[in-house]
């Protein structure tokens, strides 16, 4: 390494522009030209692709937004009732509605999983380690997504059983398929590790001010609120009325933040190049 340092300290006092890229200096101090000090190189910093990356993360998260709102509000919030018999009327007269508000969230499940891989992208050249940790958690929360959508086509197969080879009764179908339904516990612990795996990825945004360092740190608090709701509410239930609807509206806005800037703007990532004029 004295040698590349003594490379380096050279091209600083030569140069106009330097990158510390070992390859690119190594290339430019021996360059394959007849003039040994006149010599541009792009450094392999792979810009082009995280600003890619970038912008197809933003888009990824518009496409999740709106497919999640549709199956939530439109869907999930509507037919559940509060009495068995009644969410189970509400159910098969729209099935067709139900069975596309599971689509919907499958289909922002898909989304999910293409934008924190586009973030891990995004996020790689510049910390691999924490991006990783986050592709990680997040990954979870979605396995646990989908499941808690699978137990709505259970529950729609409960609801459409009609008891005669059964030795239960239609109304205990109903009661469990309503059980079924109220699956906020496990979209709760779905959200615990997304909201640890958006919290690693705000705090990288924060620190390499790729966008606004206002709407990555409003990210970590978001985020950090998501979380301590969603444990909160998991010790005491009776807490809900204190964080709902506020964590999921503080995630919301961050999201279409995040996923407006990075579409329209992307991200403020620049290629290094080492130029040496002598």
């Amino acid at each position: 390494m004295p040698a590349l340092q003594r490379q380096t300290a050279d091209l600083k006092n030569r140069g106009l522009r330097y990158s510390l890229n070992e390859k690119a200096i190594r290339s430019c101090y021996n360059p394959p030209v007849a003039n040994r000090w006149r010599c541009t190189i792009t450094d392999s910093d792979p810009a082009a692709t995280q600003r890619s990356a970038a912008r197809t993360a933003g888009i990824a998260v518009l496409l999740l937004l709106l497919a999640g709102v549709f199956a939530q509000i439109f869907v999930f919030m509507r037919l559940p009732a509060e009495e068995a018999t009644n969410t189970a009327h509400n159910i098969l007269t729209h099935e067709t509605l139900f069975r596309c508000g599971i689509a919907s969230a499958l289909v922002s499940a898909i989304f999910g999983l293409v934008e924190i891989w586009a973030l891990y992208l995004l996020f790689k050249p510049f910390h691999e380690g924490l991006a990783l940790l986050s592709l990680v958690f997040h990954f979870a929360g979605s396995v646990l997504f989908m499941a808690t959508m699978h137990d709505n086509f259970l529950a729609l197969h409960l609801l459409r059983a009609d008891g005669s080879r059964s030795p239960f009764a239609v109304s205990q179908f109903q009661t469990i398929a309503q059980l079924l339904l109220t699956h906020d516990d496990g979209l709760r612990t779905s959200l615990i590790f997304s909201s640890c795996g958006g919290a690693i990825f705000a705090w990288l945004f924060f620190q390499s001010r790729y966008i606004p360092r206002l709407i990555s740190g409003y990210g970590i608090f978001a985020n950090a609120f998501v979380l301590v709701s969603c444990l909160s509410l998991c010790i005491a239930p009776g807490t809900s009325t204190i964080f709902f609807p506020w964590f999921p509206a503080a995630s919301f806005l961050y999201m279409l933040s995040l996923a407006l800037w990075l579409t329209v703007k992307g991200a403020a990532v620049y290629s290094r190049s080492v130029e040496v004029i002598a």
